[in-house]
Formats: structure tokens, C-alpha cells, sequence
């Protein structure tokens, strides 16, 4: 009987002592989980994610030069010169993608003899500059980039404005990141060889494909990411949805100097169909016109 009893009592205590690892074990996984809950916690606050307590970290609210560079964690600033035909793009690369299926375009680097003075902005209003599918990118148009916190690119000129929208909207409750920025020529013309595949698959002809594609997605040298004044914003999907996030932008957004760039009902004017995420910074003097007339750019520059 002692043996017995002896050989039950070990029993037990073997059972406790691997119950109490167990439980070490899964207190250490849980202290885990909450270690990296607390660095994407602290992570917040940057243009490229998001911040619940309205972080303050690498803002350079109110000014009109390049931001703080005190913080490289945030930020940092690269130059750079593009031209009408692409960052450094090849000559084969844009013959690729020809032209024609996109009536009446004029080739990058050459000039509209019919154009407007009202088409373009003057050479000092950079943030007027008009691009789309029958612009091109100025032959001289030059980049000043800097980098947000999840490796995203801006025009250094308009990141102050979009850092002060940022956490203007995280303020009211809605935590937008920014998607996409500068874009190259190259990743352009990616983006929309994908797109032709995408159409080609459901059934598209070549033709019809290209159309449609560039309905979405334009042209190397014809898009604005290649400005780097356009930013697509979307949710962080945590906080927000992102019907939250474009309400409250096209409701604030023109307080900041941004546009919602391509309104449903502006389609056959900007050639480019709706795109709630899509904000173009041209100025809070112009996006207060332009949004207050329920107008777009193509429309201000005409009647300027």
C-alpha cells in the first residue's frame, strides 16, 4: 500500500509539474504577443500606418520647405529629375505599350500646337500641373522625393499638408494610410500590363483590353503617381473601413490642399473613371475652388 501510494503521489506531482510548464509556456506566448501588439502600438503615428494617440512623431505641420530631418526613422529625402518619356525608361519599354488604342493622345515630349495656356499651369505652379491621358509629364518636371514610414513616396513639398491631414483625420476617429504614391515609369507600365492581362482573361479582345485598362490604370508619362503630388489612401483596415476614410476626406480633404481627383460624374473630362482613393494636393486656395464649385482640374485650369 505505501508503494502504491507513494507511485500515485509522483504520479501527481509529475502531472503539476508538466501542467505549470504548459502554463509557463503559454504565459511567455501571450507576453510574446502582446510585445509585438505594443511595437505596431508605437509604430503608429507615421503617415504610412496610423495613430491612435495622435503621435506627433516626424511632422512638419505649417511648413512650406522640406520636412524635419531629425527623425530618420520617418522619413527621407531623395532627388531625383523625371522626364515626359519616364524615369530613365527605355525607349523599347514605352513601344511595348503602344498609343493607339487611346484616341487623339499626344506623344510624350512632343507640343500641342492647339493646347491652351488654360490646359497647363504656369512653369511656377507646380502644384497645377495638368496630367492625363492627353498631357504628358513636362520634359523638365523635376522630383524632390521623400519617404514615408512604410516606404511609400511624396513630393517633399506636399508632405507637411498630407502628415497635418493625416492626423487631423486620425483625430476625428478615422486612420487612413497611403497606398500608394510616386510611382515610376516602369512600374507604371507594369501596373498596366497587368491590367490588359486582367481583361484579356475575362474574355477581352487586345484592343478592347487596352481600352479598358487604361480607363483604370494610364500611360507611363501620363500618370499623376509619376508627380508625385497623388496619393491613393485607403484604410488601415484595424481602425477604419474604408467608406470612412473617403467620406471624411471628401468632406476635409480640401482644407489640406488635397482634391478628389476623379469624381464619378468627371469622367469623360479627366478620361480616368472614379477613383474615391485618388487625392491630388494642388493648393488650398485651388482645392477650396474647385470642391466649393464641384468641379475638376481639367475644369479650374480651363476657367482660370
Amino acid at each position: 500500500m505505501d508503494d502504491y501510494m507513494r507511485s500515485s503521489n509522483a504520479r501527481t506531482t509529475q502531472k503539476r509539474r508538466a501542467r505549470a510548464k504548459r502554463l509557463k509556456r503559454r504565459i511567455l506566448w501571450l507576453e510574446g504577443i502582446a510585445a509585438v501588439l505594443m511595437l505596431a502600438f508605437l509604430l503608429y503615428g507615421q503617415i504610412g500606418y496610423g495613430d491612435q494617440a495622435g503621435n506627433q512623431k516626424g511632422k512638419a505641420v505649417g511648413q512650406e520647405n522640406r520636412p524635419e530631418q531629425d527623425n530618420a526613422s520617418m522619413q527621407k529625402n531623395t532627388s531625383t529629375q523625371s522626364t515626359a518619356s519616364g524615369q530613365g525608361e527605355s525607349a523599347g519599354q514605352m513601344d511595348s505599350l503602344p498609343v493607339a488604342a487611346v484616341p487623339d493622345r499626344k506623344l510624350p515630349g512632343t507640343q500641342d500646337a492647339a493646347a491652351s495656356p488654360k490646359d497647363m499651369a504656369e512653369e511656377n505652379d507646380w502644384n497645377l500641373i495638368l496630367v492625363n491621358k492627353w498631357h504628358a509629364i513636362p520634359d523638365d518636371y523635376q522630383l524632390d522625393l521623400t519617404e514615408l514610414s512604410n516606404t511609400q513616396l511624396v513630393d517633399t513639398r506636399i508632405y507637411p499638408s498630407l502628415q497635418e491631414m493625416f492626423d487631423a483625420a486620425r483625430a476625428d476617429g478615422v486612420f487612413p494610410v497611403v497606398a500608394s504614391g510616386f510611382r515610376t515609369a516602369e512600374k507604371q507600365q507594369s501596373l498596366l500590363k497587368d491590367k490588359i492581362a486582367e481583361y484579356k482573361r475575362g474574355g477581352c479582345s487586345e484592343e478592347e483590353a487596352r481600352e479598358e485598362a487604361n480607363t483604370w490604370v494610364a500611360l507611363p508619362g501620363y500618370s499623376e503617381h509619376q508627380l508625385g503630388l497623388s496619393v491613393d489612401i485607403n484604410a488601415d483596415g484595424v481602425n477604419s473601413t474604408g467608406e470612412q476614410v473617403y467620406e471624411w476626406l471628401q468632406n476635409n480633404s480640401y482644407l489640406y490642399g488635397f482634391i478628389f481627383r476623379y469624381p464619378p460624374d468627371k469622367t469623360t473630362i479627366t478620361g480616368t473613371i472614379n477613383e474615391p482613393w485618388h487625392y491630388r494636393y494642388v493648393g488650398v486656395e485651388a482645392a477650396t475652388k474647385i470642391t466649393e464649385q464641384g468641379l475638376c482640374l481639367e475644369e479650374y485650369l480651363e476657367n482660370s
